[in-house]
């Protein structure tokens, strides 16, 4: 009975040993693992670029949380504009901070597709969007109709982000109408269709009442539709072995406004051999919104022309014509000035 008892106290007074060591470990544990190092005060980092607040953030031995996005009027964008803990509060060291920062606005793609490109460049000058990349594809909607979007309608995207477009080349190559050649020089006939990225090709016709060197027909006709790359057929006296047109000659027109001038729009007239008369100037692309381009006194124009056997040039200054020049061959031309208030060099 004795022993008994012995036994039973001895056990008892083990076991409240090892749950006081157990509670003990347990207690140590825990105050360490909430210690986490010093007291500091959190600082300020309100306002701060994202980056610059996680560098001040380690200066005092704190780390910089999951990020929290908000859009705001007043905060540029990836700036802070809260935090937890606030500014002031005493933490251990080790703590992490979590900021709330200035993030970009998600708005609804509008649905364009269908659309033109200019009405939509047009409506976005108003809104916060914009047309990114334009890609062309050959179609039978019409010239410049979008075809589609990225991204797509409905889609949730930042108000910076351009939308890339698809939209319509027409059908496959520009398209022209046909113009009047017949009659024309040939070579001039041929610059007007190379202008405009069409061949050219000539068909020699034995005709001994036309004059040589001269478009007597063409296939297609005048106001048909053409496209880039498509080939022009014309028909020219052939000429066999026998040269009757003379050697061709090229020469460079110079001609400078006049300082009694003041500033003018300047034309240039061709008179071939024929009587035929064309503008050698200005050209298409040299027109300025439809009108012909202006220059100041002083200003040198330059023309290369050439010509078979002879050709008259008429230099017109606002449709007055101020200069001629009559060439021949080789020789020097012939200078006649027309009006003498306005006379350049």
């Amino acid at each position: 009975m004795f022993r008994f008892a012995w036994w039973t106290v001895r056990w008892t007074v083990a076991t409240a040993i090892l749950l006081a060591v157990m509670a003990f470990t347990a207690l140590y544990i825990l105050d360490r693992a909430m210690a986490g190092g010093e007291m500091v005060e959190v600082p300020d980092i309100q306002g701060l670029p994202i980056t610059e607040a996680s560098q001040v953030l380690a200066q005092y031995n704190l780390e910089i949380g999951q990020q929290r996005e908000m859009v705001s009027d007043e905060v540029p964008r990836f700036h802070v504009i809260s935090q937890r803990p606030q500014p002031g509060q005493v933490v251990r060291t080790g703590r992490s901070v979590t900021p709330t920062v200035s993030g970009p606005e998600h708005v609804t793609a509008p649905e364009i597709v269908g659309r033109s490109l200019s009405e939509v460049r047009e409506e976005f000058n108003q809104s916060r969007f914009d047309i990114g990349t334009v890609s062309r594809l050959p179609s039978e909607q019409p010239r410049d109709t979008i075809l589609a979007q990225e991204p797509a309608a409905g889609s949730r995207t930042e108000h910076t982000e351009n939308i890339n477009v698809l939209v319509s080349a027409g059908m496959e190559g520009e398209r022209f109408l046909m113009p009047e050649i017949v009659g024309k020089p040939v070579e001039e006939a041929v610059e007007t269709l190379r202008g405009l990225g069409i061949e050219a090709q000539a068909n020699r016709v034995e005709r001994s009442d036309a004059p040589y060197d001269e478009v007597l027909d063409q296939y297609p006709p005048p106001g048909t539709t053409l496209r880039e790359d498509d080939t022009v057929v014309y028909d020219v006296r052939d000429s066999g072995a026998v040269a009757l047109a003379g050697p061709r000659h090229s020469v460079e027109l110079s001609y400078t406004i006049p300082q009694e001038a003041g500033r003018r729009a300047v034309r240039v007239e061709v008179i071939d051999r024929r009587g035929s008369r064309r503008t050698a100037f200005p050209r298409p692309q040299d027109m300025e919104d439809g009108e012909p381009p202006s220059y100041d006194p002083g200003t040198r124009l330059r023309l290369p022309i050439s010509f078979h056997d002879e050709m008259t040039v008429e230099v017109y200054l606002d449709g007055e014509m101020v200069r001629s020049y009559y060439y021949q061959g080789d020789s020097e031309p012939v200078i006649t000035d027309h009006d003498t208030l306005l006379w350049g060099s």
